[in-house]
């Protein structure tokens, strides 16, 4: 199986939270076989570019040859949080975001959530809030069959981030212990 080891949000912004875990997915990422993509929250929410977090990770012990074989995404900010922090289920989330992506719309705004849900499940989303899919180049991620995920938060960025990777139909299975926050 072709399966893509993706690192999210192990960057300097979030030091704080993720200075417990940065020496160890270091590690992962030299000794892995699987492509490699590190997914950071970019430059206009954290002020982090892709050189900073190179050097983040090459402190922490990944090698630069190995970094250099990484691929890198910039992504942005809280792009499911509004339903995912209002308990929507993921199922609904993925479903919607699965819906955005086949019909090329940029938020659940412009579908008919009662056609693609049913009344109930549309009636019960939050009022006001919508999800958007982020705007990355996502052509290298879709070339997987599988992904192994790590970093963080816990059930924030790195929650996201695997609902978006389930929208693309693969499956996704999370190294705990390389997890955060």
């Amino acid at each position: 199986m072709n399966t893509s080891f993706v690192v999210v949000d192990v960057q300097p912004a979030y030091n704080t939270w993720c200075g417990s875990i940065a020496r160890n997915v270091a590690l992962r990422i030299n000794n892995t076989r699987k492509p490699t993509t590190i997914v950071w929250v970019g430059e206009d929410y954290t002020g982090d570019k892709e050189e900073d977090v190179r050097e983040y990770l090459h402190s922490m012990g990944a090698r630069p040859g190995k970094l250099d074989s990484c691929r890198f995404i910039e992504k942005t900010y809280g792009f499911f949080r509004g339903w995912m922090d209002n308990g929507v289920d993921d199922s609904i989330i993925v479903k919607v975001g699965a819906e955005l992506m086949r019909t090329n719309q940029g938020s659940s705004d412009m579908l008919d959530l009662p056609a693609l849900l049913g009344d109930d499940e549309a009636d019960a989303l939050p009022d006001g809030d919508s999800i958007y899919l982020p705007h990355f180049d996502d052509s290298s991620l879709r070339g997987f069959n599988a992904f192994e995920t790590c970093g963080g938060g816990r059930e924030e960025c790195l929650a996201e981030f695997e609902l978006y990777l389930s929208m693309l139909e693969r499956p996704v299975t999370r190294l705990s212990h390389l997890v955060y926050g």
